[in-house]
């Protein structure tokens, strides 16, 4: 997508779209793979605890049944960004439209996020306190250092 091509709305506004579909398309750009049975990223740190076999069954269990929900979500997104594309891609460019589109993107993005969060706390409460320090503890040291935001 060029500026040129949206051009009939501003500089403004031909920016945020750009903005929002790259910041949209980047948040779940990750390729599709075969399923593993526990869930990539930090999530696997769980199981670094010290857990007895019981609460590492619950977790996984909890993992496996949140698992297809989120994988349906992740798609309904995906549908919806490609969605937005073919509106970008048409011949008369309705801002009205592409603007609900990317609300509904939005609106999507945050439940994913929301349900994740969810099984999240949902694992956090099968946890002792001691565990959850200790997780805590490894996601420290495992996030990546960030160098700091510019001043402005």
């Amino acid at each position: 997508m060029t500026f040129r091509r949206l051009h009939g709305f501003g500089p403004v506004t031909a920016a945020a779209v750009m903005f929002t579909l790259g910041f949209a398309t980047a948040a779940v750009a990750r390729p599709d793979g075969p399923p593993s049975h526990r869930p990539p990223g930090p999530d696997l740190l769980v199981f670094e605890l010290d857990l007895d076999a019981e609460t590492e069954a619950a977790i996984e269990r909890l993992f496996e049944e949140n698992r297809e929900e989120q994988s349906a979500r992740h798609q309904e997104l995906r549908d919806a960004r490609h969605n937005l594309g073919e509106l970008l891609d048409g011949e008369e460019v309705d801002a009205t439209e592409i603007f609900a589109q990317v609300d509904q993107i939005a609106a999507l993005a945050l439940e994913a996020r929301k349900h994740g969060m969810r099984t999240m706390l949902d694992v956090r409460a099968l946890l002792t306190p001691e565990q959850r320090l200790e997780l805590k503890q490894l996601r420290e040291e495992r996030r990546p250092r960030r160098r700091p935001a510019p001043p402005f």
